[in-house]
């Protein structure tokens, strides 16, 4: 993985981690706000680096 993609991918894998924590908590509420971010930032990255 080249510099640059690892720079592209940091933020998503940030927000796969904060998913993860949000989970282990069974809070709902705090969770699905984790997935909704994590999704979002999946989505816009695929969008945008289609191959």
């Amino acid at each position: 993985m080249t510099p640059a993609t690892w720079e592209q991918r940091q933020p998503n894998a940030e927000s796969g981690d904060a998913l993860g924590e949000a989970l282990k908590t069974k809070d709902m509420k705090k969770s699905l706000a984790a997935l909704n971010s994590t999704l979002t930032k999946c989505v816009a990255c695929h969008d945008a680096y289609k191959q």
